[in-house]
């Protein structure tokens, strides 16, 4: 495959410029499928593309070539699929060409590996998912390269303590670093957790509910930031064969601090 790109510009003084940007891709795909002694034991999965990149960018102030190898793949591995505990293992990368108004054109690209594990508890089903995200921007020209690495983790458990009750709790952590070839290294850390409760009540069909939530974030880094948030939704319903009325009742409190670095 193949892309051109050709700019000029004519400011109201001075003199226009010219500048033309294109590149060329050669890529050969595959995909395939299969396990190990048994589907329930290792279960893989793969699709994958190779190839060759060249990029060019004239301009009447510069000239620059970049050439590449492209690597593209989603790889996947799933261990115990029908067993209490299944654990999934994937890794993928994926590259895009951003085109952008003024300057040469970006090639980005995002790399992720990560591990699902899930634990099917018939009184708390959980799930956690841990994985680590890079992304690269690359130009011919060096303007906008930068490189991100993110770090997450998510953990979520449901419980229901009884017909009429439901809990669920969420929490994520996350880090992140950027570097820039131009500009400043950024970097931050947070943690956020979310414990919810429902609760209906009274007869059928006018049931009536409480939902209560508490929620936790902290941010550290060159800006950090902690907020706690409480939340109470009462909801009370009365039918009758002329009219349906309802009762809601909304409280919450919250407290944040803001600290700039």
């Amino acid at each position: 495959g193949g892309r051109m790109e050709k700019d000029t510009t004519k400011p109201s003084t001075g003199s226009k410029t010219r500048s033309r940007d294109s590149g060329f891709r050669e890529v050969l795909g595959l995909s395939a499928g299969g396990y190990i002694i048994h589907p329930n034991l290792v279960d893989l999965n793969f699709a994958g593309a190779v190839g060759l990149t060249q990029g060019f960018f004239r301009s009447d102030q510069q000239n620059s070539r970049s050439d590449g190898f492209l690597t593209e793949y989603d790889v996947s591995g799933l261990f115990l699929r029908k067993e209490f505990a299944p654990l999934t293992l994937y890794g993928r990368q994926s590259t895009e060409v951003i085109t952008r108004d003024f300057g040469s054109s970006l090639d980005s690209t995002t790399t992720t590996t990560g591990a699902r594990w899930e634990l099917r508890s018939k009184a708390v089903p959980t799930r956690f998912h841990l994985y680590r995200t890079k992304y690269v921007n690359d130009s011919s020209t060096g303007v906008g390269d930068f490189t991100l690495l993110r770090d997450v983790l998510e953990w979520h458990s449901e419980s229901r303590p009884t017909r009429s009750q439901e809990l669920l709790w969420d929490y994520r952590y996350q880090s992140v670093r950027q570097s820039a070839k131009q500009g400043q290294d950024t970097t931050f850390k947070s943690h956020e957790g979310i414990l919810s409760h429902a609760l209906s009540f009274g007869q059928k069909p006018d049931r009536h509910s409480l939902n209560s939530s508490l929620s936790y974030f902290s941010q550290s880094g060159q800006s950090s930031l902690r907020r706690l948030h409480w939340n109470e939704i009462l909801r009370l319903r009365n039918r009758s064969e002329e009219h349906t009325s309802e009762l809601q009742s909304h409280s919450f409190i919250s407290y944040a601090v803001l600290c700039l670095k």
